[in-house]
């Protein structure tokens, strides 16, 4: 990797997806397809955003970052204009947490010197990234249809949130339900495997040799282990 900066970025992107597939696997709660396609939607945000900021470290890190303060600053403003208009909001939580904002942008760079970018950081939308980094399949077949879930789209609430009348006369119309879905672990899987194509993403571009041991198949023996234990507990 290049400089401090460029370091600093990637590393944490990688965190931040192990984060994600560690509250995945670690929530089984969250192993249905109404909470995990948002979950894992993120992944694949992450995995995206990476893998192009790879392909050009030195123009796109820079970019990423200038964006992430912009987006503080704003959110500062934002936070003391509602002062301004209304002096009761002033609580000490508020006006800790302003600080605490103030305090983390000012520690990578004076505040004056922070663009405010109102459209995307990269300049493109996230299909294009996904298509110069070489992985527009991924944006196709999981970040595309996940996005549904995390916007609230009807291809995802009609699925998922309606069932259908059964009273004939009503034309068989959907009526909301709060759905009662048990733990998959297919959704639990997908966590790894995306965890896995990361990792694997960023030691190609290093240049790296194969991890000794995968995150994937760390997930799928210990699903198997807890098979195992499951069974010989029940027989």
């Amino acid at each position: 990797m290049g400089n401090v900066e460029e370091q600093q970025v990637l590393l944490a992107l990688l965190a931040r997806q192990a984060t994600l597939a560690i509250e995945i696997v670690s929530a089984p709660s969250t192993w249905n397809p109404n909470a995990a396609p948002v979950l894992l939607r993120a992944m694949a945000d992450v995995h995206i955003t990476l893998v192009w900021l790879l392909g050009d470290p030195k123009v796109r890190v820079p970019m990423y970052v200038s964006d992430g303060l912009g987006a503080i600053k704003l959110e500062i403003a934002h936070r003391e204009e509602e002062i301004k208009r209304n002096p009761s909001a002033a609580t000490d939580e508020h006006n800790s947490y302003t600080e605490y904002l103030k305090n983390w942008l000012e520690s990578q760079r004076l505040e004056f010197l922070v663009e405010v970018n109102l459209g995307s950081w990269s300049g493109k939308n996230t299909r294009i990234m996904a298509e110069e980094a070489g992985c527009l399949d991924f944006y196709n077949y999981v970040f595309q249809p996940f996005s549904s879930a995390v916007h609230s789209y009807w291809s995802h609430v009609g699925r998922v949130n309606v069932e259908y009348c059964e009273n004939p006369s009503h034309n068989f119309h959907f009526l909301p339900i709060l759905p009662s879905l048990g733990p998959d672990t297919h959704w639990c899987m997908l966590a790894a495997k995306y965890l896995r194509k990361t990792l694997s993403a960023f030691d190609d571009a290093l240049q790296l040799g194969e991890l000794p041991c995968e995150s994937f198949i760390v997930v799928v023996d210990a699903f198997s282990e807890r098979t195992e234990s499951d069974e010989g507990e029940t027989s």
